[in-house]
């Protein structure tokens, strides 16, 4: 009886794990792309720069 409870609890995992769909929804996406872009422009002005001229 326990190792029929078991397969049958399996068997039910292994259903919601296919119906299941992992995905970030789609305004979360877009704000998590717009924080990024942001975070790299403000790096690449307030980062110093290498003077390449040889002295």
């Amino acid at each position: 009886m326990l190792i029929a409870a078991d397969n049958r609890r399996s068997d039910e995992r292994e259903e919601r794990l296919t119906q299941a769909t992992a995905s970030i929804p789609s305004a979360n996406f877009w704000f998590l792309l717009a924080t990024l872009t942001v975070t790299v422009i403000g790096l690449g002005i307030c980062l110093p720069r290498r003077t390449t001229a040889a002295r």
